[in-house]
């Protein structure tokens, strides 16, 4: 680390005085389970694959904790936005995330949809 002088952009911090602290009433503290569902202006709800009639639509946002990391994917009328990339299928976004095979449903906790039946 280097030490940087201080600018007028910058300037120095006086001592002895602490950062301001957010007022109680301003601070929102959401619960998130493993796999949670955020409706646009809604407060995120939590889904499981056994969850029936789950119907994304544009502006919904998935958000699955994996790992211990935040996975926060967008849904838009094109496909699925995550990490400032576009991708068509939940399926690769669940890849990406993972580094192994699995499919975009399973991952996020929505129900899976059977082939053939």
């Amino acid at each position: 680390m280097t030490d940087v002088e201080p600018t007028a952009e910058a300037p120095a911090q006086e001592s002895g005085v602490e950062p301001t602290k957010p007022e109680a009433a301003e601070v929102v503290e959401i619960k998130l389970t493993s796999y949670d569902l955020k409706k646009a202006g809604q407060a995120p709800v939590s889904i499981t694959p056994k969850s029936k009639d789950i119907k994304l639509e544009p502006g919904d946002q998935l958000i699955r904790i994996y790992k211990g990391k935040l996975v926060e994917v967008d849904v838009l009328d094109s496909g699925y936005k995550w990490k400032d990339e576009i991708y068509t299928t939940l399926t690769h976004i669940s890849w990406k995330a993972t580094g192994y095979q699995i499919g975009g449903n399973n991952f996020f906790g929505l129900p899976v949809k059977r082939r053939g039946g």
